[in-house]
């Protein structure tokens, strides 16, 4: 069995929701070269799914300090920080994938989501309007950034966000979020 057998089977066996077994394959490819980063994080996305945002986390960690310019490794932590209420690391973690990654849309995004969690709006605004001109239908960025720009009560650009995230929600067939977002909207 090689390194990148066991790789393939892990991804295949998160692909197909058998967490567990993932980590078996993880593991081995580990045991067979302790310095794979890759292993490491697909065995932290594993443990994330099983919801051991812990393990992940170390994964992740080991991953970048093996490989320090695995993007995904940096994200994927990012997110992990995120939903166990660390906003600062998240916030380093998406501004070294924007770093790395100039044109990741979703980093951007993010990195704008920890600042808005930090109470740092304009920040926040920032990152959104960069997501924004990587990809100009990123709904949830137009979104965000409206919420952004109520916080600083700025209710022109605040209404205008919103807005064109209705109508972007609603383009892309998310009519749930088209609805949250015209609620939104009434009460401003």
């Amino acid at each position: 069995m090689t390194v990148q057998n066991c790789l393939k089977r892990g991804i295949k066996k998160v692909q197909a929701g058998d967490y567990s077994g993932a980590i078996t394959d993880y593991n081995q490819a580990i045991l067979l070269q302790s310095t794979c980063a890759k292993a490491y994080h697909g065995r932290g996305n594993a443990f994330y799914r099983l919801k051991n945002k812990i393990r992940a986390l170390e994964d992740y960690t080991r991953a970048i300090g093996l490989q320090p310019d695995f993007s995904e490794a940096y994200y994927n932590r990012g997110a992990a920080r995120s939903s166990l209420g660390n906003c600062q690391g998240a916030l380093e973690d998406f501004t070294q994938v924007v770093q790395l990654c100039p044109e990741d849309a979703k980093a951007h995004y993010n990195q704008g989501n920890a600042h808005y969690r930090l109470g740092q709006q304009q920040k926040a605004i920032n990152g959104y309007t960069e997501a924004i001109r990587v990809d100009v239908t990123y709904a949830e960025a137009y979104n965000n950034r409206g919420l952004a720009y109520g916080r600083l009560e700025e209710k022109f650009n605040a209404m205008e966000d919103l807005k064109k995230a209705a109508a972007l929600f609603k383009e892309q067939g998310n009519i749930e979020r088209h609805l949250k977002t015209l609620a939104v909207i009434a009460k401003l």
